[in-house]
């Protein structure tokens, strides 16, 4: 049975590094693969258990709020507690790109 995400932005790819910070002020550095206005897709190989709260910080942005949706192998979707901007998320994409 496989698990099925509604969601209400599309993802685009991106690769950039990012600093994701526990409750526990515990940080760490993972690779940020997809984007969205809702959400991103991460890369680590740090356990991240669906429900987890994380602030994630990206280059040029705020630090963001978000919560762990679903982990599988080094790959982890996260849901933002607020959507982020459009022109954010293409400046985050064009960045990328260089």
């Amino acid at each position: 049975m496989g698990i099925h995400i509604v969601r209400l932005f599309t993802r685009s790819p991106v690769e950039c590094i990012a600093r994701v910070r526990l409750e526990n002020t515990a940080f760490f550095m993972v690779l940020v693969v997809e984007l969205s206005q809702g959400g991103c897709r991460l890369q680590t190989d740090e356990p991240l258990a669906p429900g987890t709260h994380i602030a994630l910080k990206l280059p040029d942005l705020d630090e963001l709020s978000a919560k762990v949706i679903w982990h599988v192998d080094q790959n982890v979707g996260c849901a933002f507690a607020q959507p982020i901007s459009a022109p954010n998320v293409r400046h985050t994409i064009e960045a990328s790109m260089i």
